[in-house]
């Protein structure tokens, strides 16, 4: 039996100091640059002659938070429209030239940001280039793809309205962040994006996409003195300078001096949707690392977590219940959901557990568990292309520094159980929360003690 004990110890040991082996020398040798070229254009690179393949993102800083009043997905119908046709190409063009290579180009925008992200072959880097150039640069706002793309917008809008899920967590934004700009949708709604008007994209264009407000990030095989200077050549002629923002940030607190709810009824379902949270922190807080080590052992798995063990095999009540720390450049937000047919006794457990770790604390074999998992995940988070890609991103967005990954690790294996405590004592707030429920039931037959419903 000792043997037995003493053999497991041993491995374990050797398993945590295996990947720490791996990963200190591993990050030591990632082929990560950041380049600043003469017109004050960012370039962040990370080469890999795995694949003869390239990604590429241009990210800007004109995410939905930088939407007017009353114009609410702005930002995301902006970002759309630049593929949709330039000066020199219209928008079919630039699909056929892209399809003969096998290359793609796709948007995306968030609360902060917006980007365009292509992915290709090495020896397609020239016309790439000059795609994507192009249409940062040259986009013309064609009215006839304009009345395209809101019409698929407000069909994409109508079409989320559909699912519970998305309906409870458009109120919990909306009810937590109140008057700040993270309580917009992204995409905005069926009327502001009506409202929309060509002129108000090319001002938005004008105003958020040049060299200062926007970074590039590159991934793949390439040469990188080459790339660096072909990008010069297309790229340096955008507009300079950068806008005046002006976000406030959202400061981590309670939500009330009491537990708040909202319910949303929909007499058609058979399982209740549920949201419970409160303001959380900026992605770019000092505390970031330690409060997602907290959060993976309250909740950050359905299967290992405190809150998955309590409802989902304790209870029995659900197959998925987890919670998380949705961090943004300007604030963000804990959020606990799931779903299932007992929402009260669902409810009873994600809060007895929130509680529990905010006046008991982990325990050191929990904490033991999750530095492995992060340490030995960790390499495999950025070992696809576009993995690396977002993991360019995040060093420029948040100001990490190229030795990141070196950081992370190392920081992982300094945590202490009394930092996860603090960091629980801290952001938790187990007795001020918002609850957002979508469900079939009444407020008298949820039986909720203890909480001022808001409707």
């Amino acid at each position: 039996m000792k043997n037995n004990t003493l053999k497991t110890v041993l491995k374990y040991l050797i398993c945590v100091f295996g990947f720490w082996y791996l990963i200190f020398n591993f990050a030591y040798a990632l082929p990560i640059s950041r380049d600043s070229l003469d017109c004050g254009l960012r370039v962040l690179t990370y080469q890999t002659d795995r694949l003869p393949m390239i990604e590429m993102r241009w990210v800007s800083y004109a995410g939905s938070i930088y939407d007017p009043t009353g114009k609410t997905g702005l930002a995301n119908l902006t970002t759309k429209m630049l593929a949709r046709g330039t000066r020199t190409r219209t928008a079919s063009q630039i699909s056929q030239e892209l399809e003969f290579v096998g290359a793609s180009i796709s948007d995306a925008t968030g609360y902060d940001i917006s980007t365009l992200h292509m992915r290709f072959l090495s020896k397609d880097l020239d016309l790439a280039l000059d795609i994507l150039s192009d249409v940062l640069q040259h986009s013309i706002f064609d009215n006839i793809e304009i009345n395209k793309v809101k019409i698929q917008t407000v069909g994409e809008i109508k079409q989320s309205l559909d699912y519970p899920s998305q309906i409870g967590w458009q109120k919990f934004h909306e009810l937590l962040y109140q008057n700040h700009a993270y309580a917009r949708e992204v995409t905005g709604d069926t009327v502001t994006v009506k409202r929309i008007t060509r002129k108000d994209m090319i001002d938005f264009y004008n105003q958020y996409y040049s060299l200062g407000n926007g970074f590039l990030t590159v991934a793949g095989d390439f040469d990188k003195q080459e790339l660096l200077t072909k990008i010069e050549s297309k790229f340096c002629q955008m507009r300079k300078g950068k806008p005046e923002t002006g976000i406030p940030e959202f400061a981590p607190g309670p939500y009330s001096n009491k537990p708040k709810g909202y319910i949303i009824q929909r007499p058609d379902l058979n399982q209740s949707y549920i949201y419970i949270g409160f303001p959380g922190i900026a992605e770019k807080s000092a505390d970031n690392i330690s409060i997602r080590v907290m959060n993976f052992i309250l909740g950050g798995s359905a299967l290992t977590s405190r809150i998955g063990n309590a409802v989902r095999e304790t209870g029995g009540l659900a197959y998925d219940a987890r919670s998380g720390f949705y961090r943004r450049l300007y604030g963000g937000a804990f959020a606990s959901t799931t779903q299932t047919s007992d929402p009260q006794t669902a409810i009873r457990y994600i809060l007895a557990e929130i509680k529990k770790i905010y006046e008991r604390g982990a325990t050191q074999d929990e904490l033991a568990r999750a530095k492995t998992f992060f340490i030995g995940s960790f390499p495999f988070s950025y070992d696809a292309t576009r993995d690396k890609i977002d993991l360019l991103q995040s060093i420029e967005l948040y100001n990490r520094g190229l030795d990141y990954p070196e950081k992370f690790t190392s920081y992982i294996e300094q945590l202490t159980l009394a930092q996860i405590n603090q960091v629980a004592q801290k952001y938790l707030y187990p007795d001020n929360y918002l609850l957002v429920i979508v469900t079939n039931l009444s407020k008298e037959e949820l039986g909720l003690e203890n909480i001022e419903w808001l409707n």
